[in-house]
């Protein structure tokens, strides 16, 4: 198709317009073809595959010559090229040489390549074909490997030739079109995290970049594993909202049901038609919270009447849930120091999860008490739920302080009864099973003297004993004390109480001697009886005498002391008359006190 020659001609003068002339040769016969006609068109039909046809076409009124074009060109057989794709960066073109091969004719091909929407820098395959021509007589197929292409990338390819020596510059003889194959996405860019609960965060996240997502993004395949708890390795998947390529929008991932304080190892791929890309990873801890299970293995050790030693260990750890910076020990007594008490015991957190064993001492404790003990366990969050209560009872110590009363009753003249109260309730310090009781005689059995009296009782005891000291001295002074006594030893001794046993009869006088003076008196003289078995306060002496032969009758004198001592010592003398001459008399003489 061509246009006619503008300004050239009146039409007015000339109505039937031009004639023209169209000459033409191939490369496969370089012989010229002419052919006229007024049109402004030629069609030709059944022409030679894979040729390049020239044309020039000239004007002409009554054979008068316009000119001549210039030199135009196309080629034939654009179906005898074709792109194979090779792999997702690799495309094969093949081609037939154009049917020019026997002249003395070098043939440059120019195969230009780009992207359509990727990767649309144009690059350019230049190569010379001289006489290369096959025993049958036609040109050799060629081929030519196109590499280092973007991943799945539609490419427009045109192949062009010049020849230099036939004036043929440029000429495009063949454009095909083919996608290279989707490989395998890079990763994802841009992982950051966000932490919801202490059992849950969400990552986001946007798609690699354009030219590195090598396909369609379809979705992403999630995957995560905890590095302390939680091992197993999980994974879910995440669509993506709009299926365009390349990929733009970002996309998120939340994951829940999740280990507290536990770093999660989160790698995210992007998947396309050919599988699962490159691995983009991120590590996310999870938030603390309180430990959800106490201290475990709560122990206790009475060191001392007045100190404890506590041993536990911290939760598991899956439920530590953070790192243990403290735990609070709370502990209360029975039957003493009932109100509780808490301390806090500080940890040097060198390591999560916590796996030592931690000890204290409770110490300024109530000797032989009961002590209910529970531990809990705090991190940042707060505290954890309490253990299971121990109950450890401190060691027995003496009393400490002695009886707290002591009274004394003279039952009669061996016997005093004794009562004892036993120390303030918080001062007895343990079981008292029994009382010493000491005691010192005045003025006879003046050694001091130790009874031990059982009595084992409740503890702690508000209740008083009652003891008999038996198989004392008549009529003597007793000072008495008592300690009390449990199994780690005695008490400080009481107040001091004194008692007076009973007077009993006495024993007899000692050393009678008598002396006649006339032959009807006689004198008898006569010391008391020992002391100790004076048995009370002696104040006279009875005197009894009856003669043997003559004045039988039985006669009572009494004899006064001259002093009241305690115990008597002086002598005493009575003397007796009006008595029958040469007589025996039967003198017998008796201590008289208050019993």
């Amino acid at each position: 198709t061509w246009t006619a020659p503008v300004g050239i001609y009146p039409t007015e003068v000339f109505p039937a317009g031009l004639q023209y002339q169209v000459t033409y040769r191939t490369l496969q016969n370089l012989s010229d073809v002419q052919t006229q006609t007024t049109n402004e068109t030629i069609l030709q039909i059944n022409l030679s595959q894979n040729d390049v046809y020239i044309y020039s076409i000239a004007a002409s009124i009554f054979n008068s010559n316009f000119g001549q074009t210039a030199v135009s060109t196309f080629a034939t057989g654009t179906e005898d090229t074709t792109a194979t794709t090779i792999n997702s960066t690799a495309i094969t073109v093949s081609f037939r040489q154009l049917q020019y091969c026997s002249a003395d004719v070098t043939v440059q091909y120019d195969l230009a390549y780009a992207g359509v929407e990727l990767d649309t820098t144009v690059r350019n395959v230049v190569f010379n074909i001289t006489n290369q021509t096959t025993s049958g007589g036609s040109c050799e197929p060629q081929s030519v490997d196109l590499t280092g292409l973007e991943e799945y990338v539609n490419y427009m390819i045109s192949l062009s030739v010049t020849i230099t020596e036939l004036g043929v510059n440029d000429l495009l003889i063949a454009e095909v079109m083919n996608e290279t194959f989707q490989a395998v996405s890079a990763a994802p860019q841009n992982l950051t995290s966000e932490n919801i609960t202490s059992t849950s965060f969400c990552v986001t996240f946007i798609p690699p970049t354009n030219n590195t997502q090598n396909g369609q993004i379809t979705s992403y395949t999630v995957t995560y594993q905890g590095e302390l708890f939680n091992t197993t390795e999980y994974n879910t998947n995440v669509s993506v909202s709009s299926v365009v390529y390349p990929l733009t929008e970002s996309s998120i991932v939340c994951l829940s049901d999740l280990e507290e304080y536990n770093n999660y190892d989160v790698s995210i791929r992007a998947n396309n038609g050919a599988g699962e890309g490159d691995a983009a990873t991120i590590t996310v801890q999870t938030l603390e919270a309180a430990p959800t299970a106490p201290p475990q293995n709560v122990s206790g050790l009475s060191i001392t009447s007045v100190s404890i030693n506590i041993c536990f260990n911290p939760p598991p750890f899956i439920d530590q849930n953070g790192i243990i910076t403290s735990f609070n020990l709370t502990y209360f007594g029975s039957p003493f120091q009932t109100d509780s008490v808490t301390i806090n015991i500080l940890v040097e957190p060198t390591a999560y999860p916590l796996d030592e064993t931690v000890c204290s001492n409770l110490t300024n404790l109530q000797q032989n008490n009961n002590y209910n003990i529970t531990v809990i366990a705090i991190n940042s969050r707060g505290p954890g739920p309490i253990s299971q209560s121990i109950i450890v009872t401190t060691n027995e110590a003496a009393p400490g302080v002695g009886p707290a009363n002591v009274t004394l009753l003279t039952i009669d003249s061996q016997t005093i009864q004794v009562t004892i109260c036993p120390p303030a309730q918080m001062q007895q310090n343990g079981l008292i099973t029994n009382y010493n009781v000491s005691y010192t005689g005045d003025p006879f059995d003046t050694v001091t003297q130790f009874r031990e009296f059982n009595d084992t009782l409740a503890f702690p005891t508000a209740m008083c004993s009652v003891f008999n000291l038996t198989g004392l001295e008549e009529y003597n002074n007793y000072t008495i004390n008592a300690r009390a006594v449990n199994s780690a030893g005695s008490s400080n001794v009481s107040n001091a109480q004194t008692a007076q046993t009973d007077e009993a009869v006495s024993a007899a006088p000692l050393n009678l001697t008598s002396e006649n003076i006339t032959s009807t008196s006689f004198c008898v003289t006569f010391d008391p009886p020992s002391g100790i078995n004076q048995n009370g306060q002696i104040t006279s002496y009875t005197v009894t005498y009856q003669g043997e032969l003559f004045n039988t009758t039985e006669y009572n004198t009494n004899v006064s002391v001259s002093s009241v001592v305690y115990p008597l010592t002086e002598s005493s003398i009575v003397c007796l008359s009006d008595l029958e001459e040469y007589n025996n008399y039967d003198v017998s003489i008796r201590a008289n006190n208050g019993a």
